[in-house]
């Protein structure tokens, strides 16, 4: 198991997994991943979903989200919400989350500075 899996999972998180091969040559064409806490089991969170780029454009990723809504609503009758997390500029996702029925729900906003702006507002505080 990777060490990012074990703190996915850590405190008892179940995790479901669906992902899909190739036809012909059996390879892995992409997955999409659930997990929920025993303690708020009513709260799905939808985790990765990724399709390898040679089998992109062919709607996989929509496919293998949907198989996995369908999952959630057959095996865990406590479930009241699903919620999936993506950054804005992943148009793919984005796309197929609103097809899904899925809506915004909570916006956050990741700020950063350059170390020499940090370096300069010390620099004047120190002389102050």
């Amino acid at each position: 198991m990777l060490l990012g899996e074990k703190k996915r999972l850590a405190g008892g998180r179940k995790r479901i997994v669906v992902y899909t091969r190739a036809v012909h040559s059996n390879k892995l064409t992409g997955l999409t991943e659930i997990s929920w806490s025993p303690s708020r089991p009513s709260i799905i969170s939808q985790g990765y979903t990724a399709v390898l780029p040679d089998f992109r454009g062919k709607g996989i990723g929509k496919r293998l989200k949907a198989e996995m809504l369908v999952r959630i609503l057959r095996e865990l009758p406590m479930a009241e919400s699903v919620r999936s997390g993506n950054n804005d500029s992943n148009n793919a996702i984005l796309s197929i989350n609103t097809q899904l029925g899925f809506e915004q729900f909570i916006a956050t906003t990741t700020w950063q500075t350059a170390t020499e702006t940090v370096k300069k507002y010390l620099a004047l505080k120190t002389n102050n």
